[in-house]
């Protein structure tokens, strides 16, 4: 469940639906605010498109970019 504002969280899982590795059971655009729907995770398209974050061994933060180099999304 996401708080708040309906339109902002539809608006949110719209962006989320933009990229090649989230898919949802209904569409968004036409479901009631109401309705419970299934959102989906492809995680190997996920790491395979989105920047990682990781904890190295020195406590500091360091970011890995898609191995095609690009990050638009």
């Amino acid at each position: 469940m996401i708080d708040g504002h309906p339109h902002d969280a539809r608006q949110a899982v719209l962006l989320l639906l933009e990229g090649p590795d989230f898919t949802a059971a209904a569409d968004i655009f036409a479901i009631p605010t109401h309705q419970v729907f299934h959102l989906r995770c492809d995680w190997n398209t996920f790491h395979a498109h989105r920047i990682r974050i990781r904890q190295g061994r020195q406590e500091r933060l360091a970011a890995t970019v898609p191995a095609d180099g690009d990050d638009s999304g």
